[in-house]
């Protein structure tokens, strides 16, 4: 879902005309794509993912950075409605957390690190 999620911010015409101009453009930071799957996450009540999605290019940011980020770029999420995003991609459901994150203090951390590694 991180992948998915983390791609779904290129159905914004924005993206897709800068893609078309520049291949690379998808890393340099132009169009910010990161933040739609970010805010998808959110919607799921997904913390860990949207933290490892919005830090794909990035890196890892603290909480409130976050939340700063994730309200003041709302609009991208329709943006990308807008341009085409399936609508499959926002409903699809996530896999369970395994059980060691919650059993484990300091279960939540190691997950979003093994989840932005494999994002990564």
């Amino acid at each position: 879902m991180a992948g998915l999620w983390h791609d779904a911010g290129k159905y914004q015409d924005a993206f897709q005309r800068r893609i078309g101009r520049d291949p690379d453009a998808h890393c340099n930071g132009t169009v910010d794509h990161a933040t739609v799957g970010a805010l998808i996450a959110e919607q799921h009540g997904a913390a860990a993912l949207a933290f490892v999605i919005a830090g794909h290019h990035g890196g890892l940011t603290d909480r409130e950075k976050l939340r700063t980020r994730l309200a003041n770029k709302r609009d991208l999420l329709e943006l990308a409605r807008l341009g085409g995003l399936p609508g499959w991609l926002e409903s699809e459901p996530l896999p369970a957390v395994p059980g060691w994150v919650r059993s484990n203090p300091e279960g939540p951390a190691l997950w979003i690190r093994f989840l932005f590694s494999s994002l990564v």
